[in-house]
C-alpha cells in the first residue's frame, strides 16, 4: 500500500508510540489521521501533542461500537497502539481483549485494507531458547496479566480479521524507549532520581530495547506490505541488558542508582517491608478499636479471632531485624525500589529474540544503537527538565 494520501485511524493517539506515529504520518506522508483518545483528563498532554501534529481527535472508548464505526468511516488503515491501562485488572483486560476484538470486527465490516497491531515480547513467555524465532509458540507464559491479555488480544484480532477477511499484521515490541516514553524512559528516570533501582542478579537479563523511531519504521514497513496475519519481532540492533539500558539513565543523572540483588534478597526485603507495614498499621487499628467496647467484646468472642491472635498476634507485633541488601552500597540511604514480583522472570530472561523474519519480509533494519538512541533521549530529557 502506498501511504501517500491515505487516511489512518490510530488508537492510543495520546500515548508514547501513537503520538510519535501521528507526527511521522502527518509530516512525512501527509496522511489524514484520526486519533482515538479516551479524554482530555486521562490523556493529558498527549492529546495536545496529537492535535498539534494535525490529527483529528476522536474522544471515546474502544468498547463503544458507535464511536468506532463513525471514526473508521473513510479510513484505509488502522494502527492499533492502545491497550487497557486504567482501572482494575479486569477493566484493563476488557479494553485490551474485548476492545481489540470490537475494533477489528468493526474495521473488517468497513473494509479496512490493513490492520497493524502492536503486541509485546512478553507474549513469547518464559523458558525460551537462547535464540527465539519470531514464530515461536510457548505454552508457558510469565505470571504477568499484561502478557496474557496482550496474547489474548492477538487471538481476538486474528479471529475477527479472518472472519471478516481483513488483512492484518502483528508487531511484537521489545522495551521501547525514547522521548515521551513512560515505562522505559520517564519512569526509570523519575525512580532513579529519588531512589535506587534493584536489578535481578547482575541485571544481565536481555531487555530487547528498541528506540521509538525504529518501532515507527517497522510499523510503516508493515503497512506498505500485504497483511497476511504474520507476527514479527521488533527490537533494536544491539543485545541490550537491563543493566546497560538503565545504566544509560544512571549516566545521564550522574548517580549510582543500580543495585544488584538476588531473588532471595528481594524476597527478604519484601517480607521485611510487609512486616514493617503490618507492625505500623495493626497497633494503630487496635488502639482505635479499643475505644469501642461493643466491638472489642464481639470480636474477642469470635473463635477465629481468639485463635488467630494466639497463633500470630505476638509474631506480627514483635520487633523485626532490618533487612539489608547484601550488595547495596551502605553509604547510600535512598529507598531501594524492587522489580515487581510478577515481572521477575521478564527482567531475568536471557533469551535473544530474532528479528530475521522482520528483516527478510518487511525490510526492517533498526537504525538506532543504544548509544544513538540514548543520545537523542538525553537531549529531550534535558529539554523536558527530567535531568539536570
Amino acid at each position: 500500500m502506498n501511504l501517500q494520501g491515505k487516511t489512518a485511524f490510530v488508537t492510543g493517539g495520546s500515548g508514547f508510540i501513537g503520538g510519535r506515529l501521528i507526527e511521522v504520518l502527518r509530516r512525512q506522508y501527509g496522511m489524514r489521521v484520526k486519533a482515538l483518545v479516551r479524554g482530555t483528563t486521562s490523556a493529558g498532554g498527549g492529546a495536545f501533542r496529537a492535535a498539534a501534529a494535525g490529527a483529528e481527535i476522536v474522544f471515546g472508548s474502544l468498547l463503544d461500537e458507535a464511536v468506532l464505526s463513525e471514526a473508521l468511516a473513510g479510513c484505509d488503515i488502522v494502527f492499533h497502539c492502545a491497550y487497557g491501562t486504567h482501572g482494575s485488572a479486569a477493566e484493563q483486560r476488557k479494553v485490551t481483549v474485548d476492545g481489540t476484538r470490537l475494533l477489528a470486527q468493526t474495521a473488517a465490516k468497513l473494509g479496512i485494507a490493513h490492520f497493524i497491531h502492536l503486541g509485546t515480547v512478553s507474549s513469547y513467555g518464559g523458558n525460551t531458547p537462547a535464540l527465539v524465532p519470531e514464530d515461536f509458540v510457548n505454552p508457558k507464559l510469565w505470571a504477568w496479566p499484561y502478557a496474557h491479555d496482550k496474547l489474548d488480544g492477538e487471538a481476538a484480532l486474528a479471529a475477527a480479521a479472518r472472519g471478516g477477511n481483513m488483512p492484518y499484521t502483528i508487531l511484537r515490541l521489545g522495551s521501547v524507549y525514547g522521548p515521551y516514553g513512560a515505562a522505559f524512559t520517564t519512569g526509570p528516570l523519575g525512580t532513579m532520581r529519588r531512589a535506587r533501582l534493584a536489578l535481578v542478579d547482575q541485571g544481565e537479563g536481555v531487555s530487547s530495547a528498541v528506540y521509538v523511531d525504529d518501532v515507527i519504521q517497522a510499523m510503516l514497513r508493515a503497512a506498505t506490505k500485504d497483511g497476511t496475519g504474520q507476527i514479527y519481532m521488533v527490537r533494536g540492533p544491539d543485545t541490550v541488558t537491563w543493566r546497560e539500558l538503565y545504566g544509560a539513565y544512571d549516566a545521564m543523572l550522574g548517580l549510582d542508582s543500580l543495585v544488584a540483588m538476588t531473588r532471595d534478597e528481594m524476597q527478604r526485603v519484601r517480607r521485611g517491608a510487609w512486616r514493617k507495614a503490618v507492625r505500623k498499621v495493626v497497633p494503630e487499628a487496635l488502639v482505635a478499636l479499643k475505644a469501642s467496647p461493643g466491638f472489642r467484646a464481639a470480636a474477642g468472642a469470635l473463635p477465629l479471632v481468639r485463635a488467630g491472635y494466639a497463633r500470630f498476634g505476638k509474631k506480627l507485633l514483635r520487633p523485626v531485624a532490618p533487612v539489608a541488601a547484601k550488595r547495596a552500597v551502605a553509604a547510600d540511604n535512598r529507598e531501594i525500589v524492587l522489580v515487581p514480583e510478577m515481572m521477575l522472570d521478564y527482567f531475568d530472561n536471557p533469551s535473544i529474540f530474532s528479528i530475521d523474519k522482520a528483516r527478510n519480509e518487511l525490510g526492517y533494519e533498526p537504525a538506532y544503537s543504544l548509544a544513538e538512541g540514548m543520545a537523542l533521549t538525553e537531549q529531550w530529557a534535558r529539554w523536558a527538565r527530567l535531568i539536570p
